[in-house]
Order: C-alpha cells, then structure tokens, then sequence
C-alpha cells in the first residue's frame, strides 16, 4: 500500500511538471507569434515592390462658342446644299502696279526731357548753338546784300589803282606821320594815298569775304553800328583787336570780331608806305563793313 501510494503521489507530480511546461510553451510560444505578426506587419509592406499609379489619359476637344447675343444661324439642309450650284467666280481685271519707292521712315527719336529750369539755364548756349548755325548757312549761301558788298569793294580797289596819281590828298583820318611814311622811298604824299586807300580796300574786301550775320538777329533796328580797331603787322597778320564802339547787340559784334579774325593773314603791308605796324578802324553793320 505504501508503494502504491509513493507511487501515485510520484505520477502526479510528475504531471503536474509536465503540465506546467506545456503551459510555459504555449505562452513562450504565443508571444513569439505575437512578434513575428507584428514584425511582418511593419516591414513586409516596404519589402513590397511599389505599385506605379498610370494616370488615365483624357482626351479633350476645343469647340469655340459663338458670340453671346448673337443668334447661331440655321444649319443649311441637305436639299439646299444639292441644287445650289457654284457661281464661278469672275476674275476683275487688275490695273498695272506703279512702281512706287520705298521711302524708308525713321523712327521718330526720343529726346530726353529736360526741367524747365535746367532749359533756362543753358539758354545762352542754346542761342550760340543758333547763331553758330546761321552763320554757317549765311556762308554757304550769301545774300544779296553780303554780294552787293563785295562787288562795291572790289570796284573800289579797282578806282583805287585806276586813281591818278600826285593827289595830295589822304583819306579821312590817315597822314603820313600817323604810321605811313615814304620809308626812305621817293613816293609823293599822292601815291602814299593811293597806295593806303588800296590797302584799305583790300583789307575791307578780304574782312567782307569772313562776314556772317543773320539780319534777323539785329531786331527792327537797322542802324547798329560797331566799329573795331585792328593793328596788322608788316607780314599781313592781324595781332590786336579792340572795340572802338559796340552796338549793343552781343551777336553783331561777335560776328564783326570774328570775321575779322577769320580774315587774319591778311595781304602784307606795302612796302615803303608804313614804318612798323598799320592801326585801323573798320565799321560794321548788320550788313558787314560799311563805308
């Protein structure tokens, strides 16, 4: 009886063990499964190749609406379009094409705008710009008052040589001791004369020759008068000048200092007429030298 009792408690315990480590093997068991399950759902998806969405293609076609407002017009029926025939078309005659020229246009320039006051303040270069320009027109084209000026001058020297000689009278203003002498020379006080009325002539004609002066720019007063004296060395050129008298307009006088200067070398001095250098006064108006 002890044996069998030693026995069964044996068994049974020895159950109770085996029972106890099924238990352990299926919860050890459960929770790996638990795991590989939640591992596969985290990573299986990104081992997964991606599947590529291919858009679906739309084909569209453009239909333009007729204007709003405007009611669309009956669609011709099938009978209409049969009897209507095509009129053929009668070709009008083309009258002969002109050669024309082709004129190229230039586009118009842009100019830069410029204040008020920045325009008033270059106003004095903008008339000398002016001046500058009628006066280079006046040289190219003279007038006919500039012409008759020159043709006064050379008659003048013309009667000057043409003069008889022995005169003993000298122009007005001149004498033999106010810088013209005989030099030594055997010349009379008539030929000294006439050789500085020449002279004179000569110089007037080639000042004339430089003139350019607009008579627009002298105003309604046609009496201005400027009178500028030169000093001219033997060898013809012009080494002083100087107002005698102004006219009181700034672009006559201009015009006469630099026709003047413009005429410089003028012809030598006449030997055995003048000692040194030759002083004299040329008056102007607006029409260039005057008498």
């Amino acid at each position: 009886m002890a044996q069998s009792s030693r026995r069964l408690k044996g068994n049974a315990s020895a159950d109770s063990d085996t029972t106890g480590r099924s238990a352990t093997y299926c919860v050890v068991l459960s929770a790996l499964l638990h795991v590989v399950l939640l591992v596969g759902l985290v990573f299986i998806p990104d081992l997964a190749p991606a599947r590529r969405m291919i858009p679906s293609v739309v084909s569209v076609s453009l239909v333009s609406l007729p204007a709003a407002g405007s009611a669309a017009a009956p669609a011709p029926s099938p009978a209409a379009r049969k009897i209507a025939e095509p009129r053929p078309t009668e070709k009008l005659p083309v009258p002969p094409s002109k050669s024309t020229e082709k004129v190229a246009i230039a586009a118009p320039k842009l100019k830069p705008k410029t204040s008020l006051k920045h325009k008033t303040y270059k106003s004095e270069k903008v008339v000398k710009s002016a001046v500058e320009r009628i006066e280079k027109e006046l040289v190219d084209s003279r007038p006919p008052s500039l012409e008759k000026t020159l043709e006064r001058l050379k008659r003048e020297v013309a009667d000057s040589q043409e003069a008889p000689r022995g005169a003993s009278t000298l122009p007005e203003g001149q004498a033999p001791a106010g810088g013209a002498s005989a030099g030594g020379s055997q010349l009379s006080s008539g030929e000294i004369a006439d050789g500085i009325r020449i002279y004179q002539a000569e110089i007037s004609y080639q000042v004339q020759k430089n003139w350019a002066f607009s008579e627009q720019l002298a105003g309604a007063d046609k009496n201005l008068e400027v009178l500028i004296g030169i000093r001219i060395a033997p060898d013809g050129r012009i080494t002083d000048t100087w107002f005698d008298q102004r006219s009181g307009n700034r672009h006559l006088d201009e015009s006469a200092q630099r026709a003047v200067m413009k005429a410089s070398p003028l012809p030598p001095l006449p030997r055995g007429l003048f000692s040194g250098d030759y002083t004299v006064g040329l008056r102007f108006g607006p029409e260039g030298i005057k008498r």
